[in-house]
């Protein structure tokens, strides 16, 4: 019995501190490099040794690395060997420009039947008003498939989710691309998505937030 309750405390352990990895590979990836004076290239990718040698990754192995990346549900990193040196990138959600990232344009709505923006409830009449907005990232993140079937580009505790008429919008010439780890990205136009190209929204209990029906009309 105290083998097992030592086992199970070392594998919580393990989970906390490869949840704050994780995080802090995210910050680095997307967001941080360049504070932290880390060469970026085009394609994203930043030398492994060199973020493993800041002092917020001491002590981090490459095995501890290795884990994080397979064991990330969201398949938020891609790990590549290149020439016997590691290099380390995100997939997306980039605030840092990334002129190659490797994503593909999406030309139909046939296969994505169902693409959602998750968000919450206290920042949806903004959203109602304004449109979708990149928000100091490149793109807007979009998931595949409804609340509960996605595995990235929404949030599980989100509260909100709104339904994109993807077809409407593509033949409107707005570009569509999807990520590695199937995240559909999207610019909009000059950086927002309008309420135009939204097909409806519904609470985490499939209720419909908008659009209003009153007297058997939408408003």
């Amino acid at each position: 019995m105290a083998s097992e309750a030592f086992a199970k405390t070392r594998e919580k352990r393990i989970e906390t501190a490869d949840i704050k990895l994780s995080k802090s590979l995210s910050y680095i990836l997307r967001h941080g490099a360049l504070k932290e004076n880390l060469p970026v290239r085009s394609d994203g990718y930043i030398s492994l040794p060199s973020i493993l040698s800041r002092p917020k990754f001491k002590g981090v192995q490459m095995s501890d690395i290795q884990r994080v990346v397979e064991k990330c549900e969201k398949q938020r990193f891609n790990l590549q060997r290149e020439n016997d040196a590691w290099f380390i990138r995100a997939n997306q959600g980039h605030s840092i420009q990334i002129d190659q990232l490797d994503v593909k344009p999406i030309t139909s709505a046939d296969r994505y039947p169902v693409v959602l923006h998750g968000t919450y409830s206290s920042v949806w009449p903004k959203i109602q008003e304004e449109g979708l907005k990149v928000m100091g990232r490149m793109h807007i993140h979009l998931a595949t498939g409804k609340f509960g079937e996605a595995k990235s580009g929404v949030r599980r505790n989100c509260s909100v989710f709104i339904y994109i008429n993807l077809k409407r919008a593509l033949e409107d010439g707005i570009e569509f691309s999807i990520s590695e780890n199937g995240v559909v990205l999207t610019k909009g136009r000059h950086g927002v998505l309008s309420k135009e190209y939204f097909e409806g929204v519904e609470d985490r209990n499939g209720k419909v937030i908008w659009p209003e029906i009153v007297n058997d009309q939408a408003i």
